[in-house]
């Protein structure tokens, strides 16, 4: 990380307050996620549909093995996915942090 970049953030931080070190860590985690595919195994048949679907749940439990953090399945946002294939998902860790991965969902 530049000094530059340092900088920013303890500006960032002083703006925020005493919250400044929570913000900190979650912009931290959102650089850790942005940008990345995290890949979910499923069951699914021979015309390449899932049994059922892939929930925010499960996506949540691959990205905190996957990361090492904890996210709530609550704050995932994601299409209905029904298929196997490539998705885009967002991560609302904060009301200004938020962080876009993609979710591939492969057969098991």
């Amino acid at each position: 990380m530049k000094i530059t970049e340092i900088k920013a953030i303890q500006d960032l931080a002083d703006c925020i307050g005493t919250d400044g070190c929570y913000f900190i860590c979650l912009c931290t985690v959102a650089e850790k996620i942005t940008g990345k595919t995290v890949v979910l195994k499923a069951k699914g048949g021979a015309n390449g549909k899932l049994f059922g679907s892939v929930t925010a749940k499960e996506i949540a439990v691959v990205v905190s093995n996957q990361f090492n953090v904890k996210v709530d399945k609550r704050k995932i946002t994601v299409d209905d996915i029904k298929a196997f294939g490539t998705y885009n998902a967002q991560v609302r860790l904060h009301a200004k942090v938020t962080a876009s991965f993609k979710v591939q969902v492969v057969e098991e």
